[in-house]
Parts: structure tokens; C-alpha cells; sequence
């Protein structure tokens, strides 16, 4: 007799669908066009801080039947975008346990009360343990690949060029900071802080200050904090302010004025004098049925 799993499957039928496809379009060897295959390759309910969804992707196969190799099977790897293989979490709930863990010091129980309690996600304590582990491997293997594209970049250009950017995603509540290499378009670090200010920015930059020497310019949304970490970090770079920033500043004097214009024109309206009403006698003429005169 089969014994019953672990975890019971978490199914959500109410999920939005959402498909996955192959990227590629013919046959790397022989340059047909690919076939779907009958078989599922994913067939998983992914639990996001936004909700659960119900991802499916066909692998697909070469339709030529003379074909290199006919027995090649391409996958929909689009699915990895929402979620890592066997893992039924989406990116940003694992994002969200390394954030608590790493950022704010929390214990694995805590992480799972507030994902259940404030995120809506079905979670265990040990699950979330569990999850953590598979992050903190992966950002491990990022810190060595990002490594050795900063090295290809010096050795390509000569220098670095370092951008960080802060985002409010839900227009409030903690900051995300990203940081970017420009010249080799490469993400380095990604942090959310529920106070930014020039101590902790200086700190998530730190391990990144080795490459100082380097570093010929920094950009940013020019973000009082945020400048001065850059400079105590890279003290060598020049700084500047992002260019879209900066078109945006300089057009903030014109949308103040037009929001003062519309407050203006909105006072001018409301002094008009109002349409009178009909009279009670109007009404009644008005109400009353129209005879007809025989032509």
C-alpha cells in the first residue's frame, strides 16, 4: 500500500492560469520548426505574495523525422521566471524569507506567522527553513558569477560604472534598493530597508567597496542618503544624477504650475452663478399636455 505523502498537495482552483512556453522557435540542429509533446513538463499550483497561480508548460520536440537529433526535448523554461524547479513558492516569497532572515534577524517561526497571517501564503516552519537554505545557496553562485563579470568588464573597458536605484513599489512602506553594474548590465544586490539612511546604505554597499580603485562614476536619483553613502563607499568617483531624474526635476516647476492653474481655473467656476430654475408657473406650462389645433 502506498503510504500517503508528507505534505498533503495544495490545490487552488480559483488560481488565474498562466502558461509557459519554449523560447525557442526551430530546431537548434536542423532549423525545423518544433512540435508541442502531449506530456505535461509543469503542472504546479506557485503560491505568490500576490496570490496563488496555476502554472502549466508542454515541452517541445523537432518535427523532422530526419533530424539529428530527433530525441532532444527543449523546455519551458519560462516557468523558472516564476518559480524555482519542485518548489511551489514563488520568487518573491523566498526573496521576502532571505529579506527577514538576513535583514531583520527574525526566526523561521516568526517569518512563517507573518507569511500566513499578512501574506495569505500556506506555509510550515520547516518549509521555510527549507527555502531559505535553497536562497542563500543561490545568491552564494551569484556572488561568484557577478565576480567574474566584474572582472570581464575591467578588463573589457578599463572601469566600472555603478548606479543604484531606490523603488517603492506599492508607493510606500520599506524602500528597495537595487544596485547596478551599467557597463556589463549586471544586477549586484538588491536590498530592502524600512529606514534608509546613509549608515545602513553604506553597509549593504561595503562588500562591494574592494572594487573601489575602479569605479570612475556612480549614478543615483540624487537621494540625500543615498549620495553620501556612494561617497563614502567609492570617495574616488565622480557622482551624478540619473538622467531621468534629472529631466524629471527640471519639469516638476511646470507641473506646479499647471496643478496651480487647475486650482485657480476650479475657484474661477465655482463663482459663477448658478442656472436658474423654472418658476413654479414655467413647470407647470411646461408639464401640461400641448392641444393640437385641426389644420
Amino acid at each position: 500500500m502506498k503510504k500517503p505523502a508528507h505534505r498533503p498537495k495544495r490545490t487552488y482552483p480559483e488560481a488565474p492560469l498562466h502558461r509557459s512556453h519554449v523560447e525557442l522557435k526551430e530546431c537548434p540542429f536542423c532549423g525545423s520548426h518544433l512540435i508541442t509533446t502531449r506530456s505535461r513538463e509543469v503542472d504546479k499550483y506557485v503560491q505568490t505574495l500576490s496570490g496563488p497561480i496555476h502554472v502549466i508548460g508542454y515541452s517541445q520536440k523537432c518535427s523532422s523525422q530526419e533530424c539529428l537529433a530527433p530525441n532532444a526535448r527543449y523546455h519551458a523554461s519560462q516557468a523558472a521566471k516564476l518559480s524555482l524547479p519542485n518548489v511551489t513558492y514563488g520568487w518573491d516569497v523566498l526573496c521576502y524569507i532571505a529579506n527577514r532572515r538576513n535583514e531583520g534577524k527574525q526566526q523561521f517561526k516568526e517569518i512563517r506567522q507573518e507569511l500566513e497571517e499578512e501574506k495569505g501564503v500556506e506555509i510550515s516552519e520547516r518549509e521555510v527553513g527549507r527555502l531559505y537554505r535553497k536562497m542563500a545557496a543561490l545568491l552564494l553562485g551569484n556572488e561568484v558569477m557577478n565576480h567574474e563579470k566584474l572582472t570581464e568588464t575591467v578588463e573589457k573597458y578599463g572601469q566600472l560604472i555603478v548606479e543604484v536605484d531606490g523603488l517603492q513599489p506599492d508607493g510606500h512602506g520599506p524602500k528597495l534598493y537595487v544596485l547596478h553594474e551599467l557597463l556589463s548590465g549586471t544586477v549586484l544586490s538588491v536590498v530592502q530597508l524600512e529606514q534608509a539612511n546613509t549608515e545602513n546604505l553604506s553597509a549593504w554597499l561595503d562588500p562591494y567597496r574592494e572594487w573601489g580603485e575602479w569605479v570612475k562614476a556612480t549614478l543615483s536619483d540624487n537621494e540625500k542618503a543615498l549620495v553620501a553613502a556612494l561617497k563614502a563607499v567609492w570617495p574616488q568617483a565622480k557622482h551624478q544624477v540619473c538622467q531621468m531624474h534629472f529631466v524629471k526635476n527640471l519639469s516638476e516647476p511646470v507641473h506646479e504650475a499647471d496643478r496651480a492653474l487647475q486650482k485657480e481655473i476650479r475657484a474661477a467656476m465655482g463663482k459663477l452663478p448658478l442656472v436658474p430654475m423654472p418658476t413654479q408657473e414655467i413647470a407647470a406650462v411646461c408639464a401640461s399636455p400641448v392641444a393640437l389645433e385641426p389644420v
